[in-house]
């Protein structure tokens, strides 16, 4: 077999996480997620946030930044513009103006003033800090609609604007970095985060952008010691899907025990991360560990009695240790389950079935999937793979183009380039 197609019997490997979790939103609706600083760039709590619309009288919406200065906002109507005034005592209450993206979260930071009692009296050198501080503030706020407009260039012109104008203001440095991060500049986004986390010590947003920046650009060193900090100093469930993906491409690269060890640390930091579990108890099972993989399988299901990939690595489990009786029970229940599941869960189980070597199973259901739901770019990708080994190129090539008609910048696009190009 040419090395191409040896290489491409094992992709289906373990599926990389999103860092940030995907929300279903209402035809029409709006969100931003706002955070409220000071002068110094410190997040303000208790800010009243009032929003409002012209032409509703009786619209309104009011909420308070928590410690960390943040709030949510949602309006059902994002066609509209609304009126964000927030006040708090000590401090310049801000209106602004601001239309929301329809169906789509908007993220903009508010820098508060603090009042003045009287104008007191001070020198020109005062007064020239005093107006560099402003023009950093209007320079900022600029940067943050150019980000929001997706404007990255302009958004990191304006953030390098307002650091050098008030080098203290240290969520330009924050955001500073994440526009050289949308640009793919990497050691000047580095050096932005690094910056900021100088300000800001320990911070969440700063530790989370240094690992993901160290991790592109490939100081395994570096970014090893970044997610050690990372984790110290936020064990969430974002932290643990970062480590989790680490275990994805160990898998995606035949490294099963490196795989097993940051999946195993991924449920240390967060230990309801139940595609862990799952991606464990395939691993195990493929080290014909039975106990663990039950194990493993066993724990998604105590959380999730229905979870069709669970309940398909138990059946594999007893399929492979050769307990027909527990199988065909376990194969059972997965047939009820499979009868009324997602697309989505549809395809975990096929998924769970290709690491198990059960092609053929692993066929159906995607076969199962695809006439389900036509469009999922990842099915007819697998189903390619299955048929070429099996010798099908008729129908491996069919499935291949229609996934790089649906997904040609997926990150297996090249891969099934590179399928074609051998099946012709």
């Amino acid at each position: 077999m040419p090395r191409s197609v040896r290489f491409l019997l094992a992709v289906a490997g373990l599926l990389v996480l999103s860092t940030v979790p995907k929300v279903a939103h209402a035809a029409g609706e709006g969100r931003l997620l706002g955070t409220v600083v000071d002068e110094a760039g410190a997040p303000l709590p208790d800010v009243l946030v009032t929003v409002t619309r012209e032409g509703a009288a009786n619209y309104k919406q009011e909420k308070k930044s928590d410690k960390r200065g943040q709030f949510t906002i949602i309006v059902l109507d994002a066609t509209v513009s609304y009126k964000f005034t927030l006040a708090k005592e000590g401090f310049l209450t801000q209106e602004q103006d601001i239309k929301l993206k329809l169906e789509d979260t908007m993220r903009q930071t508010f820098t508060l003033v603090v009042a003045k009692a009287a104008a007191p009296k001070v020198s020109a050198e005062e007064m020239a800090k005093l107006e560099g501080k402003n023009q950093a503030i209007a320079a900022f706020n600029d940067g943050v609609a150019a980000f929001n407009a997706k404007d990255m260039g302009l958004a990191a012109e304006k953030f390098r604007q307002a650091t050098e104008l008030d080098p203290t203001i240290a969520p330009a440095y924050a955001a500073l970095g994440e526009a050289y991060m949308d640009l793919g500049k990497w050691n000047e986004a580095l050096a932005a985060v690094d910056h900021f986390l100088e300000l800001s010590p320990g911070d969440k947003r700063g530790l989370q952008d240094r690992y993901d920046i160290l991790k592109e650009l490939g100081d395994k060193a570096k970014a090893s010691a970044a997610l050690e900090a990372l984790i110290a100093a936020d064990p969430s469930r974002d932290t643990a899907v970062r480590v989790f993906n680490l275990g994805a491409e160990a898998s995606r690269a035949g490294e099963t025990d490196a795989a097993i060890a940051y999946l195993e640390r991924a449920l240390t930091v967060d230990p309801t991360l139940d595609p862990a579990a799952s991606a464990l108890g395939s691993l195990y099972l493929k080290k014909k560990d039975y106990g663990k993989a039950l194990a493993f399988a066993e724990k998604v299901l105590a959380a999730k009695p229905g979870d069709l990939e669970a309940m398909t690595l138990r059946y594999e489990t007893y399929r492979a240790m050769g307990d027909k009786a527990k199988a065909a029970e376990a194969q059972a229940a997965m047939q009820t389950a499979s009868a009324a599941s997602t697309p989505e869960e549809l395809y975990k189980q096929g998924v769970a079935l290709y690491n198990a070597n059960n092609s053929a199973a692993a066929r159906a259901t995607f076969e199962q999937l695809v006439k389900r739901d036509p469009n999922h770019a990842k099915a007819h990708f697998l189903l390619g793979n299955i048929l070429v080994s099996t010798g099908e190129n008729a129908g491996a090539k069919e499935h291949l183009q229609k996934f790089l008609e649906l997904a040609p910048n997926d990150p297996d696009a090249g891969t099934a380039k590179e399928m074609l190009a051998y099946l012709k």
